[in-house]
């Protein structure tokens, strides 16, 4: 799927179906001015975790007002405050996106609670990123009826204009990392029937499109010309040639290399692997996809760096010309190596 872009809100122009906001043991979520005077709700509900109720505190009578627009808030609790630590943000964001799905909420305003690790750009990131990945779902193959219900639209209600400039470099920062963490999934759990090195290349291609980016396909015959005997032998036993891509950013900085995995599915080739452990083998890819990630992160945050991103795509299968163990392979660096163990990783 697509990553779904989380809003950054200001109280005053906060608007939805649906209002999601948490409170810890004895606290109230108090709504900013601006908010209370915009955006009127009933009471809906108050969850909390096992052992830990925040009850109604005095003062929270605003989340109780029944007014005419008749718009959802729901309250959720999140236990002790002193317990509630950087881990909890993704447990908080999960429940936020249970609650929206019940709901069937189009438009979800989320009103992070009163902590320290939801404050300025690091907290702004934190929460975009964890929301991102509560909404994340692969769903690509599933007909849209059989697709579970998700918002069209999320927004964060963010601080008053003191914190605001902090917020919206961390929210900008969360919407690169949760944008390339989707990619990144959705790379690795595309099927091996379909993620292919050819597939594979090809969104290296339209990343390199997309951004801007410098980018090299080497195929079978320019992997043969070249000498790369370790990429062929791995390759040789499938009826998907190899693909070595090369992926250029920036032109100033310190230079970084990057070299992700790109096993598109890893049968074990001759030396085959158990039948329990084959259907996780279109994961040995998840090396490239993660490149492949990374880089979409730093050039959507345009990082000043040289980043070359490197991507040898095979996929290894036990077919008729698959290499054998004791073969002897001669790779681009001149050295001959002998085959010990087929399997990729052997």
């Amino acid at each position: 799927m697509a990553s779904l872009d989380i809003d950054l809100v200001t109280p005053s122009r906060a608007a939805g179906d649906l209002l999601v906001a948490a409170a810890f043991d004895g606290e109230a979520p108090h709504p900013p001015p601006a908010l209370a005077a915009s955006f009127r709700a009933s009471f809906d509900q108050l969850g909390h975790q096992p052992g830990g109720d925040p009850g109604v505190p005095t003062g929270s009578d605003w989340w109780r007002s029944a007014a005419a627009s008749g718009r959802l808030v729901v309250v959720l609790g999140l236990g002790p405050k002193t317990r509630f630590e950087a881990r909890s943000i993704a447990r908080w964001a999960e429940r936020v996106l249970d609650v929206a799905r019940k709901w069937r909420a189009g438009r979800l305003l989320v009103l992070p609670p009163q902590h320290s690790l939801f404050e300025g750009a690091d907290g702004a990131e934190r929460s975009v990123v964890a929301l991102s990945q509560a909404v994340y779902r692969f769903d690509d193959f599933r007909s849209p009826s059989d697709r579970p219900s998700t918002p069209n639209a999320v927004a964060m209600i963010g601080p008053g204009s003191r914190s605001q400039a902090a917020a919206r470099q961390g929210h900008r920062r969360g919407l690169a990392v949760a944008a390339a963490t989707s990619f990144g999934r959705d790379l690795a759990n595309t099927p091996p029937n379909v993620a292919n090195p050819a597939w594979m290349a090809a969104q290296a291609r339209a990343l390199a499109r997309r951004r801007n980016l410098r980018v090299t396909v080497l195929g079978e015959a320019q992997l043969l010309r070249r000498g790369m005997g370790g990429i062929l032998a791995v390759g040789q036993g499938s009826a998907n040639s190899p693909r070595l891509v090369r992926l250029g950013y920036g032109a100033r900085g310190p230079r970084v290399a990057l070299v992700g995995k790109g096993v598109t599915f890893d049968s074990g080739g001759i030396s085959i692997k158990p039948a329990a452990a084959m259907e996780e083998m279109k994961f040995d890819k998840c090396g490239a996809c993660t490149a492949l990630a990374v880089t979409e992160a730093v050039a959507r945050l345009r990082l000043p760096l040289r980043l070359d991103t490197y991507l040898p795509l095979v996929e290894n299968m036990p077919g008729a010309n698959a290499y054998r163990p004791s073969d002897i392979i001669r790779c681009y660096n001149g050295k001959s190596v002998e085959v010990i163990n087929t399997d990729a990783e052997g």
